[in-house]
């Protein structure tokens, strides 16, 4: 199955949600440019249902699942409006997610679209950098979003960076990871330091050539301490101050969740937090505290979503990490060149969801698009390092059959 404009469209997709030109250029809004995008992707899957083999994987029935359960909310939550809107933003995945995994179907096309997904980061680490510590629009003209952002792709710079025999491509990756870590400095983002700590630490952890990493990680503390002044360290010394200022702010707000939780054990609805948070509050706030978000993904999943809903994300997490490992293994048995990529890849994408998972913890960010977007090429790169296995057991089993005597 031919899947070469699938795949451009793909990409474009991520262009319109990660670069919004819409935002930029007036006349492009309306053309509702993400919407003609979906619709696409949609008549795409429509069309070549039937040719399309292996789609369905773990990660996406559960996603599946999520959603439907957004669904079932929805009848059951105070505001039907904000709910039903969490619904369509989250199906609106379900489409790319498909694509990805139908398209993204050879090192070489999981290459090129990560590829994209760094250029894109990039794009948004010099806005920020230029721009006092905020993004382009949308989500990343706020500064702890976007260095959330950033940390989730930035690890893929370190690999490309790795594996590129070329010097003024190494060269050209290493400046990617400079901008990233300059875009994490000039947010002053508190959770986006620590998200780039995870990351670092996990590199360190789970690279294969421990010594090119330690130098890689080394490199970056260094960009860190040349780059950072005092007033930022000063901020970030405070990430673990839970009396005053926001931090307290989070603890009470995350005791307000959980409050949430206990009385409604299977959830308040999508992006109900917030309108039932003047019921939980604690006395801590000034009363009448409507429109208050968590400031945490996991307490915004525990009281809309409820118990069904951690099960569930807790199962597409588990999905996650149990493909990481299964592609590990597989590589062992592949070609050097190949096993070496995937051995990165794996790498990449553990420290890429601890960087996500770090900065997320004091984000309200369940229903933003990247950890979807990242499951999704978890999916991909499992099913393309089983095809990879597939094709060489195939070709060594020919060869044992050619060199076998009639």
């Amino acid at each position: 199955m031919k899947t070469k404009s699938w795949f451009v469209f793909a990409i474009s997709y991520l262009l319109i949600d990660y670069i919004r030109p819409q935002d930029q250029i007036t006349f492009l809004k309306y053309l509702r440019p993400g919407l003609v995008l979906t619709v696409i992707l949609i008549l795409f899957i429509l069309i070549n249902i039937m040719k399309i083999k292996n789609l369905y994987n773990n990660q996406l029935l559960l996603t599946v699942m999520f959603i439907f359960l957004l669904i079932m909310l929805v009848p059951f939550a105070k505001n039907h409006r904000y709910a039903f809107n969490t619904v369509v933003s989250m199906a609106q995945i379900i489409p790319f997610f498909m694509s990805c995994v139908i398209c993204v179907n050879s090192i070489e096309r999981l290459k090129k679209f990560i590829l994209w997904l760094v250029i894109f980061m990039v794009f948004q680490a010099i806005h920020v950098i230029s721009h006092n510590g905020t993004g382009s629009s949308g989500i990343f003209r706020d500064e702890n979003d976007v260095s959330l952002y950033v940390n989730t792709w930035l690890p893929f710079c370190y690999v490309f960076m790795i594996l590129e025999k070329k010097l003024i491509k190494k060269i050209l990756f290493g400046l990617f990871i400079i901008l990233g870590i300059g875009a994490n400095i000039a947010s002053f983002s508190r959770g986006g330091f620590l998200g780039l700590l995870a990351m670092i630490i996990v590199i360190c952890i789970a690279s294969r050539k421990k010594m090119a990493s330690l130098i890689g990680v080394g490199g970056m503390i260094v960009i860190m301490i040349l780059f950072a002044n005092e007033l930022y360290w000063n901020e970030m010394r405070t990430a673990t101050n839970t009396e005053d200022g926001t931090g307290r702010v989070r603890i009470e707000s995350w005791k307000s969740g959980y409050a949430m939780f206990l009385d409604n054990p299977l959830g308040v609805g999508g992006n109900n937090f917030q309108v039932r948070f003047e019921e939980y509050q604690t006395q801590w706030f000034k009363r009448g505290m409507y429109g208050r978000v968590s400031h945490s993904l996991w307490f915004t999943l525990l009281p809309e979503l409820g118990i069904l809903g951690v099960m569930i994300y807790l199962l597409i997490i588990k999905c996650n990490t149990g493909d990481l490992i299964k592609i590990k293994g597989i590589s062992k048995q592949l070609a050097p060149e190949k096993s070496i990529l995937l051995n990165y890849m794996v790498t990449a994408f553990f420290a890429s969801l601890a960087g996500f998972f770090v900065s997320a913890t004091f984000l309200s960010v369940l229903y933003y698009s990247h950890y979807w977007y990242l499951t999704a090429l978890i999916a991909a790169t499992a099913k393309i390092s089983k095809e990879c296995l597939e094709i060489e057991k195939k070709t060594t089993n020919k060869n044992v059959e050619t060199m076998m005597p009639d």
